[in-house]
């Protein structure tokens, strides 16, 4: 009976073996713990295939994983991802290609890890498309569009290759990199809340006539926006940060520069807030520029009006160089070094600005001066000489000096008409001036060089 009980128990252990290794299989299986399924769960979908099974006016919803390009999509479909969908890049061409007009991109991120500052991420060849909430990170191009009209670009963040990444410091910029958001003969599209950073060159339009640029956030890069060569493009409340240059805007026409904010554009030594270049009836209104090493410089520039706009904490309020028929008009120039330097001015129409060193005189209490305003470039004459001579900015004796001499150079600004007081409130409480500071320290610099004059005549 033992003998018997004992190989019962034997069989019934045998038995369990082929249940213990299918078990054992299945939890591996549910784990991802076998090599062979792990690897096939990280292989990237392709997307091609799928934009190929879905048909026009269709909405291909991506579920949430990581899809292979390229893929060009040539219907109008509407691509939708459903939660962390990424698309990365393949051997060559665009990423994502969308040919079609009337399709919809949303919800995916574009990874363009191609060491090649040509590659681009996502190019738009067809018309009327949407894209929104896309994220983008690329050391090329971001959005490129070629011949591209009516198309909307929304809440899309592009990321390129950050200065560290080359071994460089934050104010350094990459060697070669693309551009944010590209157009060529590109027109009537709309560019709209966007974020961009570390790119050459935020927004490039090139060609075009009619975009929109609104909203958008551009910082790290070497142009913040950049128009060559355009008509009519509305560029409108925008931010530019810490770029070489915050709007670049060259042989353009018609554009509208307005409510936008450009602070700190002051790392290169060239750098400025806005740039205006050999442009016509251009329109400059309402911006806060600010912090910058100029905060506009104008050259060759024909029935263009700078109005109401805020220049404060500049090195160089405004620099205008060849600039005739222009208007120069309701703005503030408040805390520059250098207030303003002009240069071939004739038949501008220049009044109404409020400079914080003017020492105006308003008998008709109008809040408008009796006696026009001239910028004067003593200072940045002399500091150009010896540099060392920036140590007595605002003190009282370089005051002093400004009012006996001017620059000689020819460059100086005359406002017929100054204002009083400046136009809006946030600039009234950053009036710059000499300060108490700087009026002990004149005091004291004064004294001493009474002291050693008495002295030096006694002896």
């Amino acid at each position: 009976m033992g003998g018997k009980k004992a190989k019962s128990n034997k069989v019934d252990r045998l038995r369990l073996i082929p249940i213990g290794l299918l078990l054992g299989t299945t939890l591996c299986l549910a784990a991802g713990s076998l090599p062979v399924g792990a690897a096939a769960a990280e292989e990237p979908i392709p997307l091609q295939a799928l934009v190929d099974g879905a048909s026009d006016g269709s909405v291909l919803r991506l579920p949430e994983g990581r899809y292979a390009g390229p893929a060009v999509i040539n219907k109008a479909v509407r691509l939708q991802g459903e939660g962390r969908v990424t698309v990365v890049n393949g051997d060559a061409g665009p990423v994502i290609r969308l040919e079609a007009s009337g399709a919809e991109l949303s919800g995916i991120a574009i990874e363009d890890s191609r060491d090649d500052p040509d590659s681009v991420a996502l190019e738009v060849a067809g018309s009327s498309n949407l894209l929104k909430d896309l994220a983008i990170i690329t050391h090329g191009f971001g959005i490129r569009l070629n011949q591209a009209h009516d198309n909307r670009l929304e809440s899309i963040s592009i990321e390129g290759q950050a200065p560290e990444e080359n071994g460089l410091s934050q104010d350094e910029e990459p060697v070669e990199r693309g551009n944010g958001i590209d157009l060529l003969e590109s027109n009537g599209n709309r560019i709209r809340n966007n974020k961009i950073s570390n790119m050459f060159d935020g927004v490039y339009i090139e060609k075009g006539s009619s975009n929109r640029i609104e909203v958008n956030m551009v910082s790290h890069s070497r142009y913040g926006y950049h128009l060559m060569f355009s008509r009519d493009t509305v560029v409108t409340g925008n931010t530019g940060s810490r770029n070489v240059t915050g709007a670049m805007i060259m042989a353009d026409e018609g554009a509208r520069v307005t409510d936008n904010d450009f602070a700190k554009q002051s790392a290169n030594a060239t750098a400025q807030g806005i740039l205006l270049f050999d442009v016509k009836r251009v329109l400059v209104e309402n911006n806060r520029v600010e912090g910058n090493r100029l905060g506009i410089y104008a050259q060759t520039l024909r029935d263009t009006t700078i109005k109401d706009n805020r220049f404060v904490r500049n090195f160089v309020g405004i620099q205008m160089t060849d600039a005739e028929g222009n208007r120069l008009t309701g703005n503030d120039f408040v805390a520059n070094v250098i207030q303003a330097q002009a240069v071939a001015e004739a038949g501008n129409v220049i009044e109404h600005n409020f400079w914080d060193d003017n020492s105006g005189l308003d008998l008709q209490g109008d809040g408008i001066s009796d006696l026009p305003y001239r910028s004067n470039s003593f200072f940045l004459t002399l500091t150009d000489e010896t540099p060392a001579y920036q140590l007595f900015f605002g003190a009282p004796g370089m005051l002093f000096l400004e009012g006996l001499f001017g620059s000689g150079s020819g460059e100086d600004l005359k406002d017929q008409a100054p204002f009083m007081k400046p136009h809006a409130a946030d600039t009234s409480d950053t009036q710059s001036g000499p300060g108490w500071a700087a009026i002990l320290c004149g005091g004291l610099l004064l004294a001493a060089s009474t002291i050693i004059f008495v002295r030096g005549g006694r002896t």
